[in-house]
């Protein structure tokens, strides 16, 4: 492979995914579902069925939170409603992680956030 074919390999891969990436940012939640009830940055590397196992662990793990409403309580605490843009739920889990507010659930490091948006997934769907 000479150089001219390596980079424009490279420069494409870098353009398609930065498009991926923003058309998630932007479009996500029509394609992967409301922003509050699914973990956005999860579900682009899992699928619906190891969300919902991650949340129903989180739920028996922490049997206090396993009703919607408790969940929805202690994510309004951190800002989160339903109306809440991708943007800034990526920035709550960021937080999460720098103030250690995290969990393991199924091998997973996951933030408060994502673990209890999991458990109300596994909740709506089950």
């Amino acid at each position: 492979m000479n150089r001219r074919k390596f980079l424009t390999i490279t420069g494409a891969g870098i353009v398609v995914a930065t498009s991926c990436y923003l058309y998630l940012s932007k479009f996500g939640h029509r394609i992967l579902g409301d922003t509050l009830f699914t973990p956005q940055e999860l579900a682009i590397i899992m699928d619906s069925t190891a969300i919902k196992t991650i949340g129903k662990e989180y739920t028996g793990e922490r049997t206090n939170e396993a009703d919607e409403e408790e969940l929805l309580k202690l994510l309004s605490k951190s800002g989160i409603d339903s109306e809440t843009s991708f943007d800034k739920l990526r920035d709550v889990v960021r937080d999460d992680f720098k103030t250690n507010e995290t969990i393991i659930v199924d091998g997973w490091i996951l933030s408060e956030t994502e673990a209890r948006q999991s458990a109300l997934f596994a909740i709506k769907n089950s």
